[in-house]
């Protein structure tokens, strides 16, 4: 595993995280796969999880907080405010002071900690990252020690407002082999030493050749998911293979070492619910580099999406 330290943070932070949501933190799935899972990334030099309030079903951060209890004590831990679930179970934003200090104590409670090292405002508005309210918010718990580092994930003007207000630490961009336009942000947030983290960097890998074989729950899951997000780009998957095929490494892992390539990332942040994928995801970082030449065919794939 690489680490990487720069920037507001000081700590060296491993170049691959562990994204704690989706099919993997649902209570459908087995706590002890999920466990064990968990187990192997940061065996294999993980050190940073990042999750959500929200996710699997507002299961992902209590089973955090029961699989790292103290055998993983100085893991570091991402969680979000400004997505919370309404009364009748509807997700709903709310950046207001009380909103997220209500959502922030629950979140330390569930992860069984008293400070979480990253605080993300999720899926935030212009308006919501610019406000006083918020900032102060995020600043007094910095203060207060409850929070080490704050940011935003998010996206386009959005993520641009957020990194020139000064404020936030990092920010979290979706970035991968489709899709690759926040890369302007990257310049940016360096300028004014933010860290980047990379969310969804391999695209729900719908073109690995096993994507289909929907034999379990968790490949229904995860096929699902994709009709939902992805669907517009089945179309173009025997040109995606054809970019990803460069040696004999699998096509996702080829393309995660092209979002690990850019310098300017300081990890790409994924979640899986196979013990064999966690495996082969924390040792790209150790593969061979990718050569300019096929850096190139693969940053040309965006431009042949619809």
């Amino acid at each position: 595993m690489d680490y990487k330290s720069s920037g507001r943070i000081s700590e060296d932070i491993s170049t691959v995280s562990f994204g704690g949501g989706g099919f993997w933190g649902d209570a459908l799935f087995s706590e002890k796969v999920a466990g064990r899972i968990l187990d192997i990334a940061l065996e294999q030099g993980v050190n940073l999880i990042d999750t959500g309030p929200t996710y699997s079903c507002d299961n992902a951060e209590k089973r955090i907080g029961k699989i790292v209890g103290n055998r993983w004590r100085d893991t570091l831990i991402s969680t979000k405010v400004g997505t919370a679930r309404s009364q009748n179970g509807r997700l709903i934003k709310d950046f207001s002071y009380s909103g997220m200090r209500s959502s922030l104590s629950t979140s330390l409670k569930r992860l069984n900690r008293e400070q979480v090292d990253f605080l993300l405002l999720h899926s935030p508005t212009v308006k919501d990252v610019l406000s006083n309210e918020v900032q102060d918010f995020l600043l007094e718990m910095k203060d207060k020690n409850l929070v080490r580092y704050v940011g935003l994930s998010s996206g386009g003007i959005t993520a641009q407002e957020g990194i020139e207000s000064g404020v936030y630490d990092c920010v979290m961009l979706t970035y991968n082999i489709l899709a690759q336009e926040e890369e302007k942000m990257f310049a940016l947030a360096k300028k004014q030493q933010m860290n980047i983290f990379a969310k969804s960097p391999l695209a729900q890998a719908f073109y690995s050749p096993s994507f289909f074989k929907i034999n379990s729950p968790r490949r229904l899951w995860y096929f699902f998911r994709f009709l939902k997000t992805h669907r517009h780009n089945i179309r173009f998957t025997s040109r995606i293979k054809k970019a990803l095929s460069v040696d004999d490494r699998s096509l996702t892992e080829v393309a995660l070492k092209f979002v690990l390539s850019n310098e300017m990332i300081t990890s790409v942040v994924i979640g899986t619910s196979s013990t064999e994928n966690i495996k082969i995801n924390c040792n790209v970082p150790n593969q061979p580099e990718l050569t300019p030449g096929q850096i190139e065919i693969i940053k040309e794939l965006p431009n042949f999406k619809p």
